[in-house]
């Protein structure tokens, strides 16, 4: 089964690695708009993979994708006085890059949007969107 992730923080990091412990993964491609910190994500998957004995070929091609996790976008930050973010106020924030990416997924990479799972913060606000 081949996953894709876009956003490789925290969570799609996570997740990532949480796919090298399913034994159905055999491929898993990685997007992210910091290069760098993609690099240094992969890297550190290969040499998990390595270890654990586990083929997992490592790409940037999310076609033929089986299912795609959006974790892109900006986390939920402090605001004035101690408190959170509205769900709102994320879903502003987070709405046009979530779109763009699912759009991309959708024409580009020609991935089915019933396999394209929105990880991104509010999720249940984002996922009404599509």
């Amino acid at each position: 089964m081949k996953v894709g992730i876009v956003g490789i923080g925290r969570v799609g990091s996570e997740l990532a690695f949480g796919f090298l412990f399913n034994q159905q993964v055999d491929c898993i491609a990685l997007n992210d708009i910091d290069r760098s910190k993609m690099t240094g994500e992969l890297e550190d998957l290969e040499q998990a993979s390595h270890i654990m004995k586990r083929k997992v070929k490592f790409t940037a091609d999310f076609e033929g994708c089986d299912f795609v996790f959006i974790c892109a976008g900006y986390a939920r930050k402090k605001i004035l006085g101690g408190a959170f973010e509205s769900d709102e106020d994320l879903f502003k924030k987070n709405l046009p890059i979530v779109s763009m990416i699912f759009e991309w997924l959708r024409i580009n990479a020609g991935v089915n949007p019933a396999g394209i799972y929105i990880v991104t913060n509010p999720p249940e606000m984002l996922t009404e969107q599509f």
